[in-house]
């Protein structure tokens, strides 16, 4: 079992559970996530993407670290992305690889929060990142 106290998540790769704290607000209730989601299992239109894009997307070990999706219509409505410091500095590989990820993401229309282990403000950010989603689902 995993455990990312600042986004106040237990998580248990058996369960699709609720955030700790967060996922028990009103608000955020109908939300349930999930770990490590291949691209290729969110992503069902290829048409919108170039060749680079779309190898990446179909690549069995690109994946999303957190898929939070809505626990009614089971659709997806974040991805959060958690950037290890030692793993991300200076890594132009995976810098790269984050790039294609973000943009095949953001061509799905599928918003994404980068949270970096070694800044802080975990809990607010996905607070926001959640309020906004719900704002734009309203919209819609």
């Amino acid at each position: 079992m995993a455990h990312y106290p600042g986004l106040g998540w237990r998580l248990d790769p058996e369960q699709h559970g609720d955030f700790t704290g967060i996922g028990n607000e009103p608000r955020f209730r109908s939300f349930r996530h999930v770990l490590h989601v291949p691209l290729y299992s969110i992503v069902k239109d290829y048409s919108e993407l170039d060749e680079t894009e779309t190898q990446f997307a179909k690549h069995p070990w690109a994946h999303v670290d957190f898929l939070i999706y809505n626990k009614h219509d089971k659709e997806p409505a974040l991805v959060v992305e958690v950037d290890g410091y030692r793993y991300h500095v200076d890594n132009k590989e995976q810098t790269k690889r984050d790039e294609i990820k973000d943009r095949v993401l953001q061509k799905i229309d599928l918003p994404v929060l980068r949270i970096r282990t070694n800044e802080s403000g975990e809990k607010t950010k996905l607070t926001e990142a959640l309020d906004r989603v719900i704002s734009n689902s309203a919209s819609e």
